[in-house]
């Protein structure tokens, strides 16, 4: 395709026109998942046919999030592609990151005590119930759900560093409270 046609179809798109958004990931899926594959096996990584398509389906969501930032910040005196190959290109690393996060996290954690002490459950629900409703979301998002501050910030919609922020405040507010 070429650069004017691929100028064409971000423009059409940010006005709205579904049909060239149809156009736009038919066209350019094929491209995404190229270069998804090359950098997760660069990275000594194999992804299946699902993990791939997931994957492609996130570079395209990411185009049109936060009221599509991220197409809107094409520059069109250059190629659409090679601004596509970048936006995949940083999803697969920063989902190979969350990956290696989470199995670390999984290899690292101790095994669950086997009875666990009612009262600590208790304590632990009262200081959860003395946050607000962000700090409190941030907090179970990060720890129960498993959730990356980069998801998280998508999740509730904030800037992922207000994210980062957060979750530390938060963690130092319990870390004060949560002493006797």
């Amino acid at each position: 395709m070429s650069d004017e046609a691929g100028e064409a179809l971000v423009r059409a798109c940010l006005q709205g026109d579904p049909a060239s958004w149809e156009a736009l990931t038919r066209t350019y899926s094929d491209l995404v998942s190229r270069v998804l594959r090359r950098v997760v096996q660069r990275q000594g990584t194999r992804l299946g046919d699902t993990d791939v398509e997931e994957m492609t389906s996130g570079v395209f969501a990411s185009l049109v999030e936060h009221d599509g930032r991220k197409l809107k910040r094409y520059d069109p005196r250059f190629p659409f592609a090679a601004y596509l190959r970048l936006i995949a290109r940083g999803h697969a690393l920063d989902a190979l990151r969350a990956r290696r996060r989470r199995a670390l996290a999984e290899s690292a954690a101790p095994s669950p005590p086997p009875s666990p002490d009612p009262a600590l459950g208790e304590r632990l629900d009262e200081l959860l119930a003395g946050l607000d409703a962000r700090e409190r979301a941030v907090i179970r998002l990060y720890f129960l759900a498993d959730r990356t501050c980069p998801e998280i910030a998508q999740l509730i919609r904030i800037p992922e560093n207000t994210v980062f922020s957060l979750l530390r405040r938060t963690l130092e507010k319990l870390r004060q409270e949560g002493t006797p």
